[in-house]
């Protein structure tokens, strides 16, 4: 099985487990008889207003268990209560934070006392004055929480939160690329200065949270240090191991990383909470009848394993649509350079099939008018000729040799020329040998020479020089066709063979070539190619 459905495999795992227990854990609360008409006091009954239904749960020092129900609300500054027919211990599994045993003080009325009592509201809060906890229920009327469409609704909730915080990371990627600031240091501070506003308006918007005021420091400080550890141990991974991995081992890992890191962030952000003293007394007897995945959950909010999932999941979720527009880009990128390759394929060898019959051309010329001058000429010029094209015809498909190899070419037509010639024609060659396997256009300096033979004639020396320098300059090939004829006009009209060589040079070496006609303080054509 390949790595990538392995991962999936366990991506959607995770999605597919939570969706299960979420549901099971719906299915649990629905086959409850409850009407849910009472709603739990997290942190306290509300003793200083206690209205018509209430019920006050205290469990003193010596782990005593009472409970009261309020069945009129203050009237001349007394209570009208139906006190608990029994006193429970918690050492009998009893605990007042228990949901199923609580239950019992809602519904069941055996529970209570045959008479009502009246307390004064000082009799009232003294009930409270030896207190060890305290908790409570408020009526509500009745209504069914847990309707049908929110059965099939909340376990989809961690894939819908995973498809937000890709949104969101999303986003603030978005936004971090508009500031003006290139540091990749500073960048990760925005991002995560734009995280954590983010975070703080949805806990401040979460309902009940006002009841937690003195929890919103550990809950901001855990996240933060979550959003340090996750950016800067990201990076690291990414820079030092994973950016050599393909992409679905680099993600997993990043996912891998992302769930281990939240989860020890929290855990070690909880042991310090126990060691500040931020959790209560109740707080940790509130879980003594929690399963341990329960408690972990409490303890370690928001940082729970749903959460680091959702975290994990909208990095993956984004890096997935960089990834894919990145690729889209390059295949577009390839498609234009194939295109351009294509184009440039066909432009060559369209200079290059015009070039050879203009040099054809030029030599049958040369070999008619010595045909009856010299026949002895003509046969040797007629089987230059015919070794010329026999080397350049086997390089069909090669657009670009050796300086080397174009030094040869060269040679095999200049003794085309030397037939012709004789004597009046003066050549010198001067190649810089540490540029012999430097690749140029093919047939890029044989038109320049051709044009040097042509107009390179010196009427005081009855003779035509031309020399051709090809040497290294720092990190640029540089050639010279050096002739001593006359100088280069104003004006200069260039034939088919010099419009091939300017053309070659754009092509092959666009924005990186020079070309030159100049006249002090000798006659030459000069090109140079950078490197």
């Amino acid at each position: 099985m390949k790595r990538w459905i392995f991962y999936l495999f366990v991506f959607v795992g995770l999605h597919v487990f939570y969706f299960y227990t979420t549901k099971s854990s719906i299915q649990n609360l629905q086959e409850r008889d409850t009407p849910w008409s009472y709603s739990s006091k997290i942190t306290s009954p509300n003793w200083s207003n206690p209205i018509k239904d209430d019920i006050f749960i205290i469990k003193d020092s010596s782990a005593a268990i009472n409970y009261y129900k309020i069945i009129a609300s203050s009237i001349e500054d007394s209570l009208t209560i139906l006190p608990g027919k029994f006193t429970f211990k918690s050492q009998e599994g009893k605990d007042i934070y228990s949901d199923t045993w609580n239950y019992d003080f809602v519904n069941s009325s055996i529970l209570y006392a045959d008479t009502v009592e009246r307390y004064s509201l000082d009799e009232f809060y003294a009930l409270k004055k030896n207190a060890h906890s305290t908790h409570g229920y408020r009526y509500h009327p009745p209504k069914k929480v847990l309707d049908l469409p929110m059965f099939f609704f909340i376990p989809y909730l961690l894939a819908i939160k995973s498809i937000v915080a890709f949104f969101v990371i999303w986003l603030f990627g978005y936004l971090s690329n508009y500031i003006p600031i290139r540091s990749s240091l500073s960048r990760k501070l925005i991002w995560i200065s734009f995280a954590f506003i983010f975070f703080i308006f949805l806990v401040e918007c979460a309902e009940g949270v006002s009841l937690f005021v003195e929890l919103r420091l550990p809950i901001y400080t855990k996240f933060l240090l979550t959003l340090l550890t996750l950016v800067v141990g990201v990076s690291y991974i990414n820079n030092r191991w994973l950016h050599q991995l393909r992409f679905y081992d680099r993600e997993a890992a990043k996912f891998l990383f992302i769930v281990l890191a939240s989860f020890a962030v929290s855990l070690v952000a909880t042991f310090l909470q126990f060691q500040l003293g931020l959790f209560t007394p109740s707080d940790i007897e509130h879980l003594s009848n929690f399963s341990l995945f329960n408690r972990l959950t409490y303890l370690m909010a928001p940082l729970t394993l749903p959460f680091s999932i959702i975290l994990a999941s909208g990095n993956f979720f984004n890096n997935f649509r960089i990834q894919y527009f990145k690729l889209r880009k390059e295949a577009k990128a390839l498609k234009i350079a194939q295109n351009n390759e294509l184009k440039f394929q066909a432009e060559i060898e369209s200079l290059q099939a015009k070039i050879n019959p203009h040099f054809l051309y030029n030599s049958l010329n040369s070999i008619a008018s010595l045909a009856q001058e010299d026949p002895s000429k003509t046969e040797e010029m007629a089987m230059a000729l015919s070794k010329f094209y026999k080397e350049t015809t086997n390089r069909k498909d090669q657009h670009s040799v050796t300086v080397e190899e174009e030094m040869s070419l060269l040679k095999t037509y200049l003794e085309i020329e030397k037939i012709r010639f004789g004597d009046r024609l003066e050549v010198v060659i001067d190649c810089d040998a540490s540029i012999k396997s430097q690749e140029i256009p093919r047939f890029l300096l044989q038109p320049l020479v051709e044009n040097a033979i042509k107009y390179g004639y010196n009427a005081k020396e009855n003779k035509t020089f031309v020399q051709v320098v090809a040497k290294k300059l720092e990190d640029k090939l540089v050639f010279k066709i050096i002739d001593h004829g006359t100088a280069f006009p104003d004006n200069l009209g260039t034939g088919y063979g010099l419009r091939s060589v300017q053309k070659k040079l754009k092509l092959f070496y666009p924005e990186k070539h020079e070309l030159a006609f100049i006249n002090s303080p000798e006659k030459q054509v000069y090109i140079e190619i950078m490197g």
